[in-house]
């Protein structure tokens, strides 16, 4: 055998040597992503859950200390001589308490505390859609599932996103939110006969957070076209 054939022999060798490492090295790459991927879903969960830890903080604060010293100012107003200086000061005064009521339940909603999930929900929605003249239909009926305060807290987040959708983007006249038991899962489902989803807020932020706090609570999320032409979306979360 000369040397030419004895290369040609060894050719087939030469190469199934080097698939078998690029095949390697592609293993590992595919490995070393899915932990980056990893560590980025436990840093945005991480993330969100300090931010919620927060603002709940914030809010006790804020109701249990500015608010409360506006009300003792409402109450030595009340005693002044003048009524026209009384009322100006009550005017403002229930403005400024309006408005810490409206942050402190924006940063954490008590409500879910007393009320729970579904008028938590119910009363966010008549709250920012009523002045806008758009309907909304709730089917919200109680149910025996139980979910942690964790989990209520992530799907009433998910709700606001989806109402801060509609308010800025849709352009609706209707709305229908309902919960509901289904198998082992607790489903929420928003819908709207409006114009559908703009690509900024599918691509955005807010279609993002709404994913991390549903994979919070190990939860599927989807949103498609409705058959009136606006967007349903659906959150299906195992109990």
């Amino acid at each position: 055998m000369n040397v030419s054939q004895s290369n040609l022999e060894r050719q087939p060798k030469r190469n199934l040597a080097t698939i078998l490492k690029y095949r390697t090295l592609s293993q590992e790459m595919n490995v070393s992503q899915s932990k980056v991927f990893d560590l980025q879903r436990k840093f945005s969960r991480s993330l969100i859950q300090a931010t919620d830890d927060e603002r709940r903080s914030l809010a006790m604060d804020l109701h249990d200390g500015i608010a409360q010293n506006l009300l003792a100012l409402k109450s030595q107003l009340n005693r002044g001589d003048s009524a026209e200086l009384k009322q100006k000061a009550q005017l403002h005064i229930k403005q400024s308490l309006q408005e810490l009521r409206n942050i402190a339940r924006n940063m954490h909603p008590h409500q879910l505390e007393t009320l729970g999930l579904n008028k938590t929900i119910e009363a966010a929605f008549d709250e920012a859609l009523t002045p806008l003249g758009i309907k909304t239909e709730f089917d919200l009926a109680a149910t025996k599932k139980t979910v942690s305060k964790n989990t209520e807290l992530q799907m009433f987040r998910i709700a606001q996103e989806c109402l801060n959708n509609i308010v800025k983007h849709a352009h609706a006249k209707q709305v229908s939110v309902q919960l509901s038991e289904v198998d082992n899962s607790l489903v929420l489902s928003i819908s709207d006969d409006g114009t559908g989803n703009p690509s900024e807020f599918i691509d955005g932020m807010g279609m993002i957070n709404m994913r991390e706090r549903a994979a919070i609570i190990s939860a599927s999320l989807s949103l498609n076209p409705a058959s009136n032409g606006g967007t349903v979306v659906t959150l299906e979360v195992p109990t």
